[in-house]
């Protein structure tokens, strides 16, 4: 890699708060931009009367602030690919924002990825998966306030995601490369492994936590990044992941239920009828109902797994992880025997972005019936790509 001196960096916009605006009925719908824009001109502050009354992008009115420093402290472009809701945000698009960033990969040299709150983690997940070989920061962002209102964080959060993006640092041949190869999410003062990362809160400015392990780095006076945990690229397949190159499907039906108390059996079994495969949260260390409960899961599971459907156990703590051997309840080891995949510390959606991941692409997952090969399927699930899990201890 040649040296950088100052980093070609995209900013590419999908929608969501950080851009949103009121329209006449004081809905907050989208407002970001589409198309190519440019990114100082974010960091002006707009007419108030604009999200109110002008359904278009419209470039602020008033002298730029922050231009200056933004050119030193990299090459900034803007593209908006997507104007949604969050909550809008489907596999479909994780696809169309990963195959926009690899066709465009040789122009850029880092990436900022705008988006709404609410499915960021579901995003930047699918994007660690697809972009595992990309080798390039990829800093996801958002914000909890529109930037067109009040004490917003918008512009904070976007200018540090910039930063975190742009941030450089000298290899062992001596070379100026960015410092981070990898997807994160960046949120307030935080730098997050992207397959780690969960919302834990709707109303704080500090609403996303790294879950299972250790903060990549913090942002203060200057970008603090531990390099020691920093994942590598892989520069050839492995045993278990053969030449993966940078698959982006995700178009498999995966299902995600979290148990609760007196749960019907046939919920579960008729989710599982109509997905490739379903990732349950299950009570503390996996647990799930017992045989000699009202609905007992077990006897499902078993039913899902001889039909082709693969059942996959998290844990709905937001601490810790799903490990039959350590924990043997009656309810965990009726589920294993059931045929019910242990996940670790892997957290329940990114389980199930994964599961879409490695049943979508070509690795081998799928027979010739268009059922899904368990073992093949429990082999990719349990063996870490992103950073997403601990290492299963089965």
């Amino acid at each position: 890699m040649a040296t950088i001196k100052k980093p070609r960096l995209m900013v590419l916009s999908l929608g969501g708060t950080w851009s949103a605006r009121r329209d006449s009925n004081g809905t907050i719908v989208p407002g970001g931009p589409l198309g190519w824009f440019r990114p100082a001109d974010l960091f002006t502050r707009a007419k108030v009367e604009d999200q109110l009354t002008d359904s278009r992008w419209s470039l602020p009115k008033e002298p730029l602030l922050f231009e200056e420093q933004l050119d030193r402290l990299c090459d900034p472009s803007g593209f908006g690919l997507l104007n949604i809701d969050s909550t809008d945000m489907a596999p479909v698009h994780w696809t169309q924002t990963a195959e926009f960033i690899l066709q465009h990969g040789n122009d850029y040299d880092a990436w900022v990825v705008a988006t709404g709150t609410d499915t960021m983690s579901s995003l930047a997940a699918a994007l660690a998966f697809s972009l595992r070989r990309f080798g390039k920061p990829v800093v996801v962002t958002g914000a909890q306030k529109s930037r067109l209102v009040a004490g917003s964080d918008a512009l904070f959060n976007l200018m540090n995601a910039m930063r975190v993006a742009a941030h450089l640092t000298t290899n062992d041949r001596g070379d100026v490369e960015p410092t981070l190869r990898e997807v994160v999410v960046t949120f307030g003062s935080r730098i997050i492994r992207a397959t780690r990362c969960r919302k834990f809160s709707e109303a704080d400015l500090e609403a996303f936590a790294t879950i299972n392990a250790k903060d990549l780095g913090r942002i203060r006076l200057d970008v603090d990044i531990d390099k020691t945990m920093r994942l590598d690229v892989p520069e050839k397949g492995t045993k278990y992941w053969p030449k993966i190159g940078n698959p982006t499907k995700y178009d498999s039906q995966i299902g995600l239920l979290h148990l609760y108390p007196e749960m019907p059996e046939s919920l579960l079994l008729t989710l599982g009828e109509s997905c490739k495969a379903v990732v349950l949260a299950g009570f503390g260390a996996g647990n799930a109902p017992t045989r000699d409960a009202v609905s007992p899961v077990a006897p499902t599971i078993r039913t899902l797994t001889e039909l082709g459907v693969p059942v996959l156990m998290t844990t709905q703590c937001v601490l810790g992880s799903a490990e039959f051997k350590r924990n043997r309840y009656k309810g965990s080891e009726e589920a294993q025997a059931g045929g019910c995949i242990i996940l670790n510390d892997m957290l329940p959606d990114v389980a199930a972005v994964k599961a879409r991941f490695v049943i979508s692409n070509d690795f081998g997952c799928l027979n010739a019936d268009g059922r899904v090969d368990r073992n093949r399927f429990h082999t990719l699930m349990i063996r870490p790509l992103a950073g997403e899990m601990t290492k299963n201890k089965e």
